[in-house]
């Protein structure tokens, strides 16, 4: 399957929207990072109740963006927008099932090197006391091991992208959501990847400049990953009617 993403070309596009609907842009972008600054300056109890209204944000962003893309309408205030509590809980199992999968072979490789320490050490009066003393070229060593832990978890991101695009979109469950994604992105995880990578670059330079930037940064970035997703959706449903047809003419 070709899908031709020009990242330039589809900000030149995500900007016309973007200074359509810049008010309630400005307002959505404002509460998000009004809430996300809360993160590191309240208890524990608190702490989860933010994130638990961070990921209802991130619900509100996708099914409000989805929604001008494919109808020119964007409206994340009104009570449509909103998920119910099924949906909610199906969308809060799925980011959680994307995160922990997208980052579990650097939770692997953390955990081993964090094993091998403890079995290694033992607590005595006045300190830690080390059965032995590891070679200087084993740290370097251990740095390399966690930085190839990155490799797989870069690839699985770029699989399982449109994870929580699919459970907003289609009202489903973590499970089923993360194999469609795996499915639909069969043989372009690392091209995925490497667009949401720059996106990213793209929305992390509004908040280095100033922190400013990030009002028109961050809601672009956000129309630019549906538009991805839209995109890479429609470029499948070609292929997959394609696919089909060389088959009928095959059986003729």
């Amino acid at each position: 399957m070709e899908l031709s993403f020009n990242i330039r070309v589809k900000i030149k596009e995500a900007w016309i929207l973007y200074k359509k609907y810049f008010g309630i842009f400005l307002l959505l972008t404002l509460l998000t990072i009004f809430i996300q600054s809360f993160n590191q300056k309240e208890s524990s109890s608190i702490s989860l109740l933010i994130q638990v209204i961070n990921i209802l944000l991130s619900y509100v962003w996708i099914r409000s963006v989805l929604g001008l893309i494919d109808h020119n309408k964007f409206n994340p205030f009104s009570k449509e927008i909103l998920p119910s509590l099924l949906q909610f809980w199906n969308y809060i199992k799925t980011t959680l099932l994307f995160f922990v999968l997208c980052f579990l072979p650097i939770i692997i490789a953390i955990f081993s090197f964090l094993v091998f320490i403890l079995v290694n050490i033992r607590i005595v009066p006045g300190g830690i006391e080390y059965y032995y003393l590891l070679p200087l070229y084993f740290y370097p060593a251990i740095c390399f091991f966690l930085i190839i832990s990155l490799v797989p978890s870069f690839y699985l991101l770029g699989r399982l992208i449109f994870t929580r695009y699919l459970c907003v979109e289609k009202n489903q469950g973590a499970v089923k959501s993360i194999k469609e994604s795996w499915d639909l992105t069969e043989g372009q995880g690392w091209y995925l990847f490497g667009k949401s990578f720059v996106i990213g670059l793209f929305v992390i330079l509004g908040f280095v400049a100033f922190f400013v930037g990030s009002i028109i940064t961050y809601p672009i970035g956000m129309i630019l990953l549906v538009m991805l997703y839209r995109s890479f959706k429609k470029a499948k449903e070609i292929k997959v009617n394609n696919d089909k047809l060389d088959l009928i003419t095959d059986l003729e």
